[in-house]
């Protein structure tokens, strides 16, 4: 009885701190972990941010500190800005960033912070070629 009792005790600090979520303003970093304000643990749960107007401007999930899993960023019209995937604090898969009028403005993907593949677009959607390195040396 007392081992259930433990299980279920487990279960449910595991399901408040899996459904824990702060602003971004709650939080600091410390050696690239994020952790809430006067707390000693890296923080674990969602995060967000809002604009004056109350609208939201960013959203995601934390894991250890570490951005992890799907982040996505508005404009405050409510339009899309950014999306981008993250394991274990690093860009890992795809990142797409939007123009303000809803076009696409680029997609990459990222395998641990290093772009793969790149394709930009212009505000009217068309595709254009990606700057190259030797354009800035």
């Amino acid at each position: 009885m007392k081992y259930i009792f433990t299980l279920i005790i487990i279960f449910f600090v595991s399901v408040s701190y899996s459904q824990r979520k702060v602003n971004y303003k709650q939080l600091e970093a410390k050696n690239g972990t994020m952790y809430v304000i006067g707390e000693t643990k890296p923080y674990t749960g969602k995060c967000f941010t809002k604009y004056e107007s109350g609208k939201i401007g960013m959203g995601g999930s934390y894991v250890d500190g570490k951005m992890d899993g799907d982040w996505i960023w508005w404009y405050e019209n409510g339009q899309k800005k950014r999306y981008t995937q993250y394991k274990n604090g690093a860009k890992n898969g795809k990142s797409i960033y939007w123009y303000k009028n809803g076009i696409k403005k680029s997609e990459i993907i990222y395998d641990n912070n290093r772009n793969i593949r790149q394709i930009s677009y212009n505000k009217k959607g068309d595709k254009v070629s990606n700057p190259s390195m030797n354009k800035f040396r």
